[in-house]
């Protein structure tokens, strides 16, 4: 086999050595360099979603049997991996609001429990005034006490009414956002 680009390999029609433009080795050359063009053609293509279209599935499936059934198995087992990890997620959600609540109604409870404890220790300090005979001083102790308690239960009651204000709001603005 020689070196002549006209001569053709023992494979087929593809020449033994392609001619350089380079090096001036075509002698059939006959264009010039500038009705010369060159174009290169490039397909891409994108699909999205766990399954490749059809003709990807079908091409798969003739370069090697049983991928595509693979391919499907595949992503069964991905979408069920997402759904259990979605789950899990939302019933860590869930069992973290419920110790929130829980969490916030022991603080409510053991703070009704202390106002109780400094309420009855006023009364029985101005019980105690009243019985020393000082009476502006039992009354001083006996108001404050339960003045501080009154004071603190409605400013509890007003701050869980702007609360459900704003959860009402909120909760309206995302039944308008969903189209609701």
């Amino acid at each position: 086999m020689s070196n002549d680009p006209g001569q053709q390999s023992e494979k087929g029609n593809i020449p033994a050595r392609l001619p350089s433009p380079i090096d001036g080795s075509d002698q059939r050359r006959t264009k010039s360099p500038q009705d010369l063009t060159i174009e290169t053609i490039r397909e891409e293509f994108q699909f999205t979603g766990p399954i490749p279209p059809p003709q990807y599935l079908e091409a798969y499936e003739k370069c090697a049997p049983g991928t595509a059934n693979r391919i499907l198995a595949l992503t069964e087992k991905a979408i069920a991996h997402q759904n259990e990890i979605e789950n899990k997620l939302i019933d860590a959600q869930i069992a973290i609001e419920a110790a929130t609540e829980e969490n916030e109604r022991q603080s409510v409870l053991r703070g009704q429990y202390c106002a109780l404890l400094v309420c009855f220790m006023s009364l029985g300090a101005a019980i105690v005034c009243v019985y020393l005979q000082s009476n502006w001083v039992a009354g001083l102790i006996g108001g404050t006490g339960l003045g501080t308690l009154v004071v603190a239960f409605l400013a509890n009651r007003k701050s869980e009414a702007k609360e459900a204000a704003e959860e009402s709001n909120e909760d309206g603005e995302k039944s308008r956002a969903l189209g609701k």
